[in-house]
């Protein structure tokens, strides 16, 4: 196959029921010059029997094959398999409307420093029928600053999927973007990484990108096995922050930034170990281990304390309130 403008990874697993509209939904599209990696993460179900059927239909669609490594390790093959310009990613159980790969392309064409482009999303509820549009922070089109992305938790928050992004190859193959191996949040460190490397995004305000929830696929919180997960992926995420601090890629304020950003990913991984340690010693004995890792953070023994007595043992506050609360509280010590 030759060099095309745009390539479209679609990571695989367990989805033979929904994979059929997501495939549809990316060929239909009025802009043609694509590729479209379908990357089999070792499914057990009739997934990759349905990868083929459509790559044998359809000159554009490469399929492959390997052992099940987890969604990122998947996403990563699709990376290095790409032969694409720009790489957009899709879930296997979402769908696009049309429209949305040559709107994309057209912007990316008609803006030439942009190093992303970025759409909002509507969350559809299979079970219930509710649609919601999310991450639509501002109200028009609008070319942002990087650096705003750590500058705005709205805005940090909202960049932490994958979906609904243009990413550009050289950009992610010069600096050796890839998806940590981790249990969860890789999508998260993925663009924590290449938003750091860029310097102008485009914000489309309009909406084609579908994330489904499916009463029969795992969410987040179901898909974490145990706490050693979360330790994991806590961990990778101080080492992109010491990586990124060496290389000199963070301001002294950038790094503060930084920091309460990283800090509020570990509340999110606690939250996590709350909801995984039903018995009190478990969770006591699991949330010691955090202790060196809230060490990195400067974080002084008072909130130490009251971190350990109120977020892990007691679920009278609800988590938002609690993480507000962690948050202010660490940004009053460190002044």
């Amino acid at each position: 196959m030759n060099k095309t403008f745009l390539s479209i990874i679609v990571p695989v697993y367990k989805v033979e029921k929904y994979l059929p509209k997501c495939i549809d939904s990316i060929l239909g599209q009025s802009y043609r010059d694509f590729e479209l990696i379908l990357v089999d993460d070792g499914s057990p179900d009739g997934s990759p029997q349905i990868c083929d059927e459509y790559a044998s239909r359809d000159t554009r669609i490469r399929v492959v094959h390997k052992k099940n490594e987890g969604v990122g390790i998947a996403r990563n093959t699709g990376i290095d398999k790409a032969l694409g310009q720009w790489i957009l990613f899709i879930d296997s159980d979402d769908y696009i409307d049309q429209g949305y790969l040559i709107r994309g392309v057209n912007e990316i064409n008609n803006n030439g420093n942009i190093e992303a482009v970025i759409f909002p999303n509507n969350k559809d509820n299979e079970e219930t029928g509710e649609r919601v549009l999310i991450d639509d922070i501002f109200e028009n089109d609008k070319l942002i600053d990087s650096k705003q992305m750590f500058h705005s938790t709205e805005l940090f928050e909202w960049s932490s999927c994958i979906y609904s992004k243009f990413y550009n190859k050289q950009l992610l193959n010069t600096h050796s973007v890839r998806f940590a191996n981790t249990p969860v949040f890789e999508d998260v460190l993925f663009n924590m990484t290449y938003f750091m490397y860029t310097k102008q995004i485009l914000y489309i305000n309009t909406c084609y990108y579908h994330y489904m929830i499916y009463p029969s696929i795992p969410s987040l919180t179901r898909s974490i096995k145990k706490p050693k997960d979360i330790m994991v992926t806590t961990q990778t995420f101080l080492a992109l922050f010491d990586e990124l601090k060496m290389c000199n890629v963070l301001s002294d304020y950038d790094k503060n930034l930084m920091q309460e950003r990283f800090f509020r990913v570990a509340s999110w991984c606690i939250r996590g170990l709350y909801q995984l340690e039903n018995d009190y010693s478990n969770r006591k004995s699991t949330s010691l281990q955090y202790l060196p890792i809230l060490n990195r953070f400067k974080i002084k023994v008072f909130t130490k304390l009251w971190l350990r007595k109120v977020f892990l043992t007691t679920p009278i506050l609800p988590f938002v309130i609690k993480d507000k609360l962690l948050l202010k509280m660490c940004n009053k010590e460190r002044k």
